[in-house]
């Protein structure tokens, strides 16, 4: 449960599916194992524990957060179209810019 936890899902749902098709698959007894070809599938993309997470900040592992100035020149560059800032500031996704706009007080027209 730990590693399907920590796991970065990039498709939702359905790689979460078909990561527990595959463990049900090759497990046996009634219960779902871990095999060693998930394990390493599941810690190639595993997400860092909430204690490095912490110190590295929520939004980008090991980069400071964008300022209030960096992130209203990006939306201007970009006509304040929220998602290609975001992907430019290098945010997983349109959502940490939200909130890191919410927590400068920056506004877009």
């Amino acid at each position: 449960m730990e590693h399907l936890l920590r796991y970065e899902y990039r498709s939702h749902v359905r790689e979460l599916d078909t990561l527990l098709w595959k463990a049900v698959s090759a497990s046996a007894r009634g219960y779902v194992a871990l095999t060693p070809e998930l394990r390493e599938q599941l810690t190639s993309r595993a997400l860092p524990t909430p204690d490095a997470a912490a110190g590295a900040g929520a939004f980008r592992a090991g980069a400071p957060q964008p300022s209030a100035a960096e992130i209203t020149d990006c939306l201007a560059r970009h006509r304040n179209h929220v998602p290609s800032a975001a992907r430019e500031l290098g945010l997983r996704s349109r959502y940490a810019l939200y909130r890191l706009m919410r927590k400068h007080g920056v506004r877009t027209p």
